[in-house]
């Protein structure tokens, strides 16, 4: 009965699902762009079989990036398809991968729709990252005979609340699902109270703590660093949302009158935005350039506005101070590892339910600073201005904390690989 009541009224509402795409095209043009693939219709891959991941948007690429590209390297004749949700998610894996995968949008959780990619692409496994639980999709894919994966499984306990109002129909779905390899032992109890039989389930900790800083991007980082203003103290906002930006300003601006040395990267975690945070920028009278200028932050400017996208890992690395954004407003947080993996000492907002599991380690171990608003955010970023031994003691625990939980990845490899030949 779920799944009829479900179907109808996705089919109800398809109208309003695709005037709200024609309607975020005004602003953000790709949005209405490549909308057959949104229903199903995508060019056929070289070669059906292999592995289909999916990767909603920019966050869960990245999270997958080095997983796929080991599976690559060790198994080079397997197919890949890695399917997106977002525009951005999109052209992250376009920039990283290029044609070494086939990639298109995941359809809408539409049966006709799913049919039609899984006919073309007819995968032997279905990798879905995080909790990204449409049920179509996952009943298509046991259509398929496809072995299915949930990777880097997340529960909070709100979400699970949720899911009991449906409890018999999570069963159900739990039942199609071959494996969960989940994030932590709490993750794990409530994906078994909502279905999930234990012997599915795997802790297997968090994938995003298996961050590296490769050759090229340490280049990257070194060339930056030739490039930047001298003597200057750097903080960057990563990942900032609608709300955040004038918060940050005031606080930046009300730093700099102490702190003439300090300089702002602030990069919103949608760069389509980048229009509207600038006529922020210009309302508090800062002087700012832009990263699609080209041109070198010059030391008789305030600000530097990342406006391109998947740069913000390479910007960390030229940062002494970094706030991870989507915390000062309730929007639950951002992946704070990218920064940790750098050794800064990291500030957030309260609102981190995103990564509630990765922020209570970070402060068991006294690695960051959760701020309730912009002047905590400013007296407790002037306090790591005045003393840089507080800043390099935060920042070691906060890459000791990445240090320490290494290894997600070679699980979940393993899991993904089993039964290939290489």
């Amino acid at each position: 009965m779920f799944r009829i009541f479900y179907n109808l009224l996705l089919h109800l509402l398809l109208p309003f699902i695709l005037f709200r795409f024609w309607w975020r095209g005004r602003k953000q043009p790709a949005y209405a762009q490549r909308l057959q693939e949104r229903l199903g219709s995508s060019k056929p891959p070289k070669q059906q079989g292999g592995v289909l991941f999916h990767c909603v948007s920019v966050g869960e690429t990245i999270a997958a990036i080095q997983l796929i590209q080991r599976v690559q390297a060790e198994f080079p004749t397997l197919p890949i398809t890695i399917t997106s949700t977002t525009p951005t998610g999109s052209e992250q894996v376009l920039k990283t991968f290029g044609d070494s995968v086939h990639h298109c949008y995941m359809p809408l959780d539409f049966n006709w729709a799913l049919e039609k990619l899984f006919s073309q692409i007819r995968p032997q496994k279905l990798v879905i990252m995080e909790t990204e639980l449409w049920p179509n999709l996952i009943y298509k894919a046991r259509e398929y005979c496809c072995d299915i994966i949930i990777a880097n499984a997340r529960l909070s306990e709100r979400s699970a609340k949720g899911y009991q109002k449906i409890s018999g129909a999570m069963r159900d779905l739990f039942t199609t699902i071959d494996h969960l390899s989940v994030v932590h032992c709490d993750d794990a109890k409530r994906f078994n109270q909502l279905g999930a039989a234990k012997h599915k389930i795997e802790v297997t900790g968090n994938i995003k703590f298996d961050i590296n800083i490769d050759q090229a991007i340490q280049e990257k980082v070194t060339a930056l660093k030739n490039e930047w203003p001298k003597d200057c103290v750097t903080w960057i906002a990563g990942s900032t949302h609608e709300g955040e930006e004038s918060m940050i300003l005031e606080s930046y601006a009300k730093l700099k009158q102490t702190f003439p040395q300090l300089k702002l990267i602030l990069a919103p975690r949608h760069p389509d935005r980048c229009q509207s945070v600038e006529k922020i920028i210009q309302s508090h009278g800062l002087s700012y350039q832009t990263r699609s200028s080209v041109q070198p932050m010059s030391a008789d400017h305030d600000l530097f506005l990342l406006d391109t996208l998947g740069e913000l890992k390479v910007f960390y690395g030229i940062s002494d101070i970094a706030f991870i954004g989507g915390s000062l407003i309730e929007r639950g947080g951002h992946n704070p590892l990218e920064a940790a993996v750098y050794g800064l000492p990291i500030l957030s907002g309260q609102h981190v339910f995103n990564f509630s599991y990765v922020y209570d380690m970070m402060e068991k171990q006294q690695a960051v600073a959760l701020v309730e608003d912009t002047d905590v955010l400013s007296e407790t970023i002037a306090k790591w201005l005045n003393s840089p031994e507080k800043r390099s003691d935060i920042g070691e625990k906060a890459l000791k904390v990445v240090k320490e939980n290494h290894g997600s990845s070679e699980k979940l490899f393993r899991r993904i690989t089993q039964g290939y030949q290489s």
